[in-house]
């Protein structure tokens, strides 16, 4: 999915750089149009509008994998985790003891309800912690990636008269991105960037202490890449890449 994904990016990407070098490369010939150029416009407006929507159910697709296997680690690896220093604290441990001593099934209960609302919230908290990074990288993906495509559609209604065959316009791409210096943004390494993130805090960790560092490094990761893609996105064609 994610390499599927990483292509659109790349078509998408191309297409409105290409079409841009066309147009400062051609703007004195704008007077003449071809009769099939109206035509050829519209059907790609139509293809930009599919591939868009596609875009973007991918996009959606792929955080709401990376939000499950959040929610995974939170069960699966930080709860066991935070339950044994939790019940090794001296105070917790003692009336832990006496509940287990004591005969009275209402002791039990009341260690429970004593100690469940702490317990959860101290999960809630942890999930919150660690899925707001990444749903603040997706708000600004998808923003990203829209105004690329209303870039696209700005070219591609600028250039009627200038429309080329698809099987042309990769190598025409490339030869006039080579010409202007232009380098595209790359939206498709901020996922790539996002999901080793997650694949590295996935990690299964030796001590609390490990987890913790697992937990501080994919935070600061993830606000590193939402940094880096807010300042690309503000300078739009300076060919900015994630930080490594």
């Amino acid at each position: 999915m994610c390499f599927s994904l990483q292509r659109r990016v790349g078509s998408a990407t191309a297409l409105r750089y290409s079409l841009g070098a066309l147009c400062l490369l051609s703007v004195t010939a704008c007077s003449t149009i071809p009769p099939a150029a109206p035509q050829l416009s519209e059907q790609l407006s139509a293809q930009l509008d599919s591939l868009e929507q596609q875009h973007q159910r991918l996009a959606v697709l792929f955080f709401q994998t990376k939000r499950q296997q959040i929610d995974d680690f939170v069960q699966q690896q930080w709860l066991p985790q935070f339950a044994a220093s939790y019940f090794q604290d001296p105070a917790v441990a003692s009336l832990w003891q006496q509940v287990v001593a004591s005969p009275n099934p209402q002791d039990r209960l009341r260690f429970i309800q004593l100690t469940g609302p702490k317990l959860q919230l101290e999960i809630d908290q942890k999930r919150q912690r660690l899925l707001a990074p990444l749903a603040m990288l997706e708000r600004e993906y998808l923003s990203q990636l829209q105004t690329q495509y209303q870039q696209t559609r700005a070219i591609n209604h600028s250039l009627t008269a200038f429309l080329q065959s698809a099987s042309d316009v990769d190598a025409n791409r490339q030869r006039y991105l080579r010409k202007l210096g232009v380098a595209p943004l790359d939206l498709e390494l901020y996922l790539t960037q996002a999901d080793t993130a997650v694949a590295d805090l996935l990690q299964n960790a030796t001590s609390a202490q490990q987890q913790a560092e697992h937990i501080e490094a994919y935070i600061k990761q993830l606000q590193n890449l939402l940094n880096s893609l807010k300042k690309s996105g503000d300078n739009t064609g300076a060919g900015q890449h994630p930080a490594d």
